[in-house]
């Protein structure tokens, strides 16, 4: 048992807590930093999604898009008809990441 204290004591193991301690605490800091630009970022979609809401624009297909099923091109629209818009798509996950689905 005084061996393993001994060793624990030495100055490579308390070199080691020291730099876990430092990797732990830089961690935490970049942690706190991607969380507060995690939600400017929401921030900034949820004010480009009220700028389009405030428009009376985008509420059903992503702004500027009208078709006849929400977030599918129109027959009119050849190859592409029935198929999913990657805009409208793209709106919607904006919506979502904004949390201004409501």
């Amino acid at each position: 048992m005084s061996d393993l204290i001994t060793r624990l004591r030495s100055p490579q193991t308390m070199s080691n807590f020291t730099c876990t301690t430092d990797l732990y605490e830089e961690m935490n800091r970049q942690r706190v930093l991607a969380a507060d630009e995690i939600e400017r970022l929401r921030e900034l979609m949820r004010a480009v999604v009220e700028h389009f809401r405030r428009d009376g624009d985008g509420l059903v297909d992503a702004p500027g898009h009208c078709h006849d099923v929400p977030g599918a091109w129109d027959s009119d629209n050849g190859a592409l008809a029935g198929k999913p818009c990657a805009w409208c798509a793209l709106w919607k996950e904006v919506i979502a990441g904004s949390k201004c689905d409501e």
